[in-house]
């Protein structure tokens, strides 16, 4: 992991990473949008899609949920 200078960071001063895993319903046009996740042990319903944008490599959504916005 590198810090935001594209320095290696010691493995003793990485922030914790907690697993992500999404689940995603696909419309009649085949894209893929989150309907909820789930962070840790923990599943969060996903109540809209407040923005999405593409770059080459990957597909982002910034969501709301009932307890708070993030990005996906």
């Amino acid at each position: 992991m590198t810090d935001r200078f594209g320095r290696c960071m010691p493995r003793s001063v990485r922030p914790n990473v907690l697993a992500v895993a999404v689940d995603c319903y696909a419309g009649a046009r085949g894209d893929e949008t989150p309907r909820r996740f789930t962070r840790g042990d923990q599943l969060v319903e996903i109540l809209a899609v407040v923005a999405q944008w593409r770059t080459p490599d990957h597909r982002y959504f910034r969501v709301r949920t009932a307890e708070e916005t993030c990005t996906l």
